[in-house]
Formats: structure tokens, C-alpha cells, sequence
């Protein structure tokens, strides 16, 4: 038996079905109508991280 994995990394969603994917792991909340959907994992949390170095070099990050 032969099990043939291709990995697609993209950060636009796509519809698996029109790409012929089997499965797929997605981060966020977004889940497409007619998709059965399970939670594999914890909620993450993800932070943006600098050190004071940093920071005092390029300064502070400014949001939009």
C-alpha cells in the first residue's frame, strides 16, 4: 500500500473539493458551508514579539 502526502500551504482559503484535497488543516474560525469540520488542537494564541533592542533601533510597531 502506498500513502501519498502533498503538503499546500496558502493564506488564501481554497476550496478543497475543486482541488481534489482529501482533508485539510486550517487556523482561524472560517469554516465553508457543506465542510464537516473537528477540532484537532487547542485555540492558539499568536503574539507578535520584539526585543527592547529591537524596538529601540526601528521603535515601536505602529497598528492600523
Amino acid at each position: 500500500m502506498k500513502v501519498r502526502i502533498e503538503f499546500n500551504i496558502e493564506n488564501d482559503y481554497i476550496n478543497i473539493i475543486s482541488v481534489r484535497f482529501d482533508t485539510d488543516v486550517r487556523l482561524g474560525e472560517i469554516i465553508v458551508q457543506d465542510i464537516i469540520a473537528v477540532t484537532i488542537g487547542p485555540d492558539l494564541r499568536i503574539a507578535a514579539v520584539a526585543s527592547s533592542d529591537y524596538i529601540a533601533e526601528y521603535g515601536s510597531p505602529k497598528t492600523t
